[in-house]
């Protein structure tokens, strides 16, 4: 063992697949890779401690150390629940701190990794300044939740209640949807005021995105409904056509128009206005005309 590594703390390590925990937070994660249930158990034996990091590639099964994020998230394991089927394992952790893995062992029977803090910076940033990034990430995950009805509405409760800048900026990280890069750019980000100003950045990224979502979902809608009720009004047609007699005096005139020994533009031509005809309301004018 290099000498580095003695002053470092080794602790079984769990790559993760499009996920990340960060400090304070609770994640429930299923585990199936033998390496990854290896690890869990690892760390059950231990002190139920465990080294949380994202993988970059997320086909890699068995990912290399380049194929994994330096800095992650120290975890409790809070809950283990053997799944009924195959060899799937439910558990639930709780983000303890960050750290930065200065070297990974990927042995394919378990891996582990040699760590060390990655801790918060102390910043010289105005109450001021603080205070309105809290709010403007505040008003607009409130937003965020009222467009996005997988979300409660009562989480917004538990920021007012914690309203510091650390708690605020992972909380929002965890809960809101980002890509994997963004979500790593911001567990890497070691002051937590601009942490909390970049969360503030992909919220209204986010929101834009979502408005747009939902305006094209309600365009959609829209059209649907307008062809479903001119369906139904066609049909309608048809059926009051059909008991007043008019659908036989369409047929017949479809029936003498085919048997004109014209050309082809002119039984287009007429055929076209007998389409207009069989839309034309009982008795008016337009359809005598016709």
């Amino acid at each position: 063992m290099a000498q580095n590594e003695q002053q470092l703390i080794k602790m079984p390590l769990l790559a993760l697949r499009g996920l990340h925990v960060f400090p304070g937070m609770l994640l429930t994660f299923d585990v199936e890779r033998p390496a990854s249930i290896a690890a869990l158990n690892n760390a059950v034996r231990a002190d139920q401690l465990i080294f949380l990091a994202a993988q970059k590639d997320l086909g890699a099964d068995l990912p290399k150390e380049e194929e994994i994020y330096a800095v992650g998230t120290v975890c409790r394991i809070r809950q283990q629940l053997r799944q009924p089927r195959g060899n799937i394992c439910r558990v639930m952790v709780e983000g303890l701190y960050r750290a930065r893995a200065e070297s990974m062992n990927c042995d394919p029977k378990a891996y582990y990794a040699y760590i060390e803090p990655w801790e918060d910076k102390a910043e010289r940033v105005s109450p001021e300044r603080t205070e309105a990034l809290l709010r403007s990430c505040l008003s607009q995950f409130d937003d965020y939740i009222h467009i996005n009805s997988d979300m409660i509405s009562e989480q917004i409760i538990n920021l007012l209640a914690n309203p510091d800048p650390a708690y605020v900026s992972n909380y929002l990280a965890q809960n809101v949807r980002l890509s994997i890069e963004d979500r790593q750019m911001l567990l890497e980000e070691r002051y937590p005021t601009r942490r909390l100003a970049l969360v503030n950045r992909l919220l209204t990224r986010e929101l834009r995105i979502l408005n747009i979502e939902k305006e094209l979902s309600e365009q959609t809608q829209e059209a649907m409904n307008r062809n479903q009720r001119d369906y139904y009004l066609r049909e309608e047609m048809k059926i009051i056509q059909s008991e007043l007699g008019e659908d036989d005096d369409i047929e017949l005139y479809r029936e003498k128009i085919e048997a004109l020994p014209v050309s082809e533009e002119i039984r287009e031509k007429l055929l076209k206005e007998l389409g207009r005809l069989s839309r034309q309301p009982f008795g008016s004018s337009e359809a005598a005309v016709l």
